[in-house]
């Protein structure tokens, strides 16, 4: 019985992360394509806010971040932690967004639902959730890649190796690592091979310096 509910609740999670919300959102409220209308061909908030507005883009992200939020805390209360297959049921939504069968498995990049399903996980653990934002923080007014393609590769990668190096859940660290592949993968392969790659220590304080 219990190999059925991890069944469903990865079934669950799965077909919850296919739900591009925000394509949809960006499609019925304000009548737009952001895949084919947005240069890197993302189904993701960030391209909603820009193409329709802050409103859609806060009703996109918060739908991106519910749908890897809901189905993975609603699991703690139906299977047990303890097993690889709760590691497969975590990442579930993440993997889900990335290849959702509404879509033809022509997804997105995952950064929102991957939050959602840290926030979830954090019942369990709060690191994963913490280190994913120091990380983003820390890629995003310290260290700066342009393009910012590059500030989610770094981050995911060194999220996969933080996590298995400080989480001291072995089924946690093995969700996270799952979700920090699937998400490095997905930006790796649709970078824009021909953009050359710059570092920026402090931009800020670099901003200022030349006015």
């Amino acid at each position: 019985m219990i190999i059925f509910y991890y069944v469903v609740f990865i079934l669950l999670g799965y077909l919850s992360g296919s739900l591009l919300w925000s394509r949809i959102i960006a499609k019925i409220f304000c009548g737009h394509n952001i895949v084919e209308e947005n240069s890197d061909k993302n189904p993701g908030a960030a391209n909603v806010f820009k193409t329709c507005g802050v409103p859609a883009g806060i009703a996109a992200l918060i739908c991106d971040l519910l749908k890897g939020f809901l189905p993975v805390f609603i699991s703690f209360f139906f299977v047990p932690t303890s097993s690889f297959l709760f590691s497969l049921l975590v990442s579930s939504p993440v993997l889900g967004h990335i290849f959702p069968i509404f879509f033809r498995f022509k997804g997105g990049k995952a950064i929102a639902v991957s939050f959602g399903v840290l926030l979830a996980l954090s019942y369990m653990t709060p690191l994963p959730l913490i280190l994913l934002i120091v990380l983003y923080i820390f890629f995003s007014l310290i260290v700066v890649f342009k393009p910012h393609v590059w500030r989610s590769i770094v981050v995911y990668v060194l999220f996969g190796f933080l996590s298995a190096l400080f989480v001291d859940n072995i089924f946690a660290v093995a969700a996270c690592v799952i979700i920090a592949v699937a998400v490095f993968l997905r930006h790796y392969i649709t970078r824009d091979r021909n953009d050359s790659i710059t570092v920026t220590l402090f931009p800020r304080a670099s901003d200022n310096s030349k006015k």
